[in-house]
């Protein structure tokens, strides 16, 4: 075990942290321990998830619910990449994230989109208690932890310092979504995301913190529109998932809200790629006698 750890340790601490949330979700169902029915989980409550959702049954939504193992997967490419590459089974890319001290930033990236899916699948599977507040926090500590991690990487932030700056915005993202609810504060943490890149491209910080000037990066635009596209058509599809749609089956095989959580998924893995593709600016003369002074 100890062996495995260190060779594979991403892995090893993804297949850890799944197991022990699935371990959960099953002991907590079948002692009966997550409270009372939701509203959502009983038939003809509008408006809710489309498919047909049975709270009494060990798996309530099992098409919705079994769909986020596509962020399941797609938190463990991430995690499994990164240890082979970091044990040289594959090439090992000159970017940021492969560099030795910032491989942190793999393994926490692969984890918080995991729990997206750990998240949404408990919420989905269970339909009793607060478990829908999983979900939304789970959504909203992943789109914290894009924005935290992108800020520490153009500063050059130690390993600590990313995690303190990570915990905090969880907190601080909690705080706020008591007053204004964690689809809104998701949502406007996902264009805060967006306007860090544009301040990126743009030269902002280097303007604003000359004393400490972030690293220059040249961000690759096509793949993040392309992001940026993929996201808003999986939020279009989303509205189909749900039971006032026309679209909506509740018995049928062919759920929308799998297609959310698909595209969603197909994103998180982009993301990282997005990140990995950065490049380095190269500083012209001036810029590197002002960043010397």
């Amino acid at each position: 075990m100890v062996s495995l750890l260190k060779r594979y340790p991403a892995i090893t601490i993804g297949i850890f942290f799944l197991g022990i949330w699935m371990l959960v979700w099953y002991l907590f169902s079948i002692l009966n321990l997550w409270g009372d029915m939701h509203g959502c989980a009983i038939p003809g409550n509008d408006p809710c998830f489309c498919e047909y959702a049975d709270a009494f049954q060990l798996i309530a939504e099992p098409i919705n619910a079994w769909s986020n193992f596509y962020y399941i997967g797609a938190g463990f490419i991430i995690l499994i990449y990164h240890d082979l590459e970091r044990n040289e089974k594959i090439s090992k890319r000159e970017d940021y994230l492969s560099k030795e001290g910032n491989t942190h930033y793999a393994v926490a990236y692969g984890i918080l989109v995991v729990w997206i899916g750990i998240g949404s699948f408990l919420m989905h599977a269970v339909r009793r208690g607060n478990t829908s507040y999983l979900d939304v926090m789970s959504m909203n500590t992943y789109i914290c932890g894009v924005l935290v991690m992108a800020i520490s990487i153009r500063f050059n932030l130690k390993k600590e310092q990313f995690y303190m700056a990570l915990f905090f915005s969880f907190f601080i993202s909690e705080v706020l979504s008591k007053f204004f609810g964690h689809t809104y504060v998701f949502v406007g943490i996902v264009i805060l995301v967006f306007i860090n890149e544009m301040a990126i491209s743009l030269g902002i910080y280097s303007k604003v913190f000359k004393k400490h000037p972030p690293r220059n990066i040249k961000p690759n635009f096509p793949l993040l529109f392309v992001i940026v596209g993929l996201f808003l058509l999986a939020f279009y599809v989303w509205q189909f998932g749900h039971t006032e749609h026309p679209y909506c089956d509740p018995y049928s095989l062919w759920q929308w809200h799998t297609v959310w959580h698909f595209l969603t998924a197909v994103c998180t893995v982009l993301i990282f790629l997005y990140i990995k593709l950065e490049k380095e600016k190269e500083l012209t003369s001036s810029e590197s006698i002002n960043k010397e002074n």
